[in-house]
C-alpha cells in the first residue's frame, strides 16, 4: 500500500482553503488539522479524517 500526498495546506489556510482544494466527484482521504482557542483561552487541536467518494465532497 502507498499513501501519496497530493497537497498540503499552510497554517494561514482555512477550512474552505481546504475544500476549496478538493476535486469534486473523485475518491479522496483528507485530514485537516483545525488549532483553536476555547472561550475559556485555552488552546486546543482537533485533526479530522475524511472520506470521500463519487457521489459526495467535503463541502456537502
Amino acid at each position: 500500500m502507498e499513501i501519496k500526498v497530493d497537497r498540503l495546506g499552510g497554517p494561514n489556510q482555512g477550512y474552505g482553503d481546504f475544500t476549496d482544494s478538493l476535486p469534486a466527484n473523485e475518491c479522496r482521504y483528507a485530514i485537516y488539522d483545525l488549532d483553536f482557542t476555547t472561550i475559556e483561552n485555552c488552546q486546543k487541536s482537533k485533526i479530522f479524517f475524511f472520506s470521500c467518494n463519487e457521489r459526495q465532497s467535503v463541502s456537502d
